[in-house]
């Protein structure tokens, strides 16, 4: 099954919805909090949820049809994104479908959340940033990076501290230009000022950026903490086998790699400063675990490998969707 997902069929794109459905259906057996999401208080996001809690439709159904409609086009983005820039030797959908299953770890992952419509900006700022490598006076693509950066903030306070990787990135993909830098900045500011000049004159506010201690306010079962243990183990492992698999690649690859492993740190790091947390922050860690697990799975051999490591990853998906029905922990 794994294996068809390595060739270069686009038809397999079609296999994302069944996953994405497979993984959603556990909805209909296992109650789950979806109002989670309107706890967030930033611009966007609040605007967005109430809006969406004032329609004529269940409020879950609709947070989980719309997050699965979203999950697939993050995940066909995401495979251009491998396939345009030649990551792998050979054209594949494996991206894709490694990042539906990633992203799909937690109940609170699989509904629409401020962090998952953050990520859709930084995934296109990423996309923005990984375009610079070859191409000359880019100001427009320079701009947008900032510009989406602005906007994931908007919806998710912790995003802020993208602009980091924005600089890292175009510092890694470009000789140095101050006009570039420049745009950059510009681009990161333009909404934010856009969204204070409205608070200023409405009176209003932007709700609360204090982050919170993650320690003292995350309560995660045995089996989420045995999701994330797995989450971590398997990405430690992809991490420290990709260096055997790029040593030969191009150097284009290996800078677009450096820059996963940066968006990978900023998306740990900025777990720890959550104005509210929740696990569905980890959305943001999907994109380089995805990416960086293709290029190591497309380069193993032995085919078995790949298809234990899948089975492994789906079982751990559903364990923590089921198990609790039958109270087992």
């Amino acid at each position: 099954m794994f294996s068809i997902f390595k060739s270069n069929n686009p038809g397999v794109v079609a296999l994302y919805l069944v996953y994405l459905v497979a993984f959603r259906i556990c909805f209909w057996f296992v109650s789950a909090d979806a109002d989670f999401a309107l706890n967030y208080t930033e611009p966007l996001s609040t605007l967005l949820f109430s809006w969406l809690k004032s329609l004529p439709v269940d409020f879950k159904t609709l947070s989980v049809s719309l997050s699965g409609i979203l999950s697939f086009i993050q995940a066909v983005i995401i495979n251009n994104l491998i396939n345009e820039h030649k990551l792998t030797a050979k054209k594949n959908y494996l991206g894709g479908l490694l990042f539906i299953i990633f992203s799909s770890f937690f109940k609170e992952m699989l509904m629409l959340s401020a962090p998952q419509l953050a990520f859709t900006f930084i995934l296109l700022a990423t996309s923005s940033l990984f375009r610079l490598i070859k191409k000359e006076k880019m100001y427009g693509n320079v701009y947008d990076v900032g510009f989406l950066i602005a906007l994931a903030s908007l919806f998710y306070y912790p995003a802020f501290f993208y602009i980091l990787f924005a600089y890292i990135g175009l510092g890694t993909v470009r000789a140095f230009s101050y006009r570039e830098w420049l745009g950059v900045l510009l681009g990161f500011i333009s909404p934010l000022a856009v969204a204070f000049i409205y608070y200023f004159f409405t009176d209003g506010h932007p709700g609360s950026a204090i982050p919170q201690w993650v320690g003292s306010h995350l309560s995660l079962t045995i089996i989420q903490w045995g999701q994330i243990a797995v989450f971590l183990m398997l990405t430690f492992a992809f991490f420290l086998l990709l260096p055997a698999f790029i040593y030969s690649s191009a150097i284009q690859v290996r800078k677009f790699t450096t820059l996963l492993f940066v968006l990978f740190f900023m998306g740990f790091i900025t777990f720890f400063v959550q104005p509210n947390i929740s696990v569905a922050h980890l959305y943001l860690l999907t994109l380089s675990v995805a990416v960086i697990a293709t290029l190591v799975l497309t380069e193993i051999k032995n085919g078995m490998v790949s298809e234990v490591t899948h089975l492994i990853l789906i079982l751990c998906v559903l364990a923590g969707q089921y198990l609790p029905l039958f109270n087992i922990i």
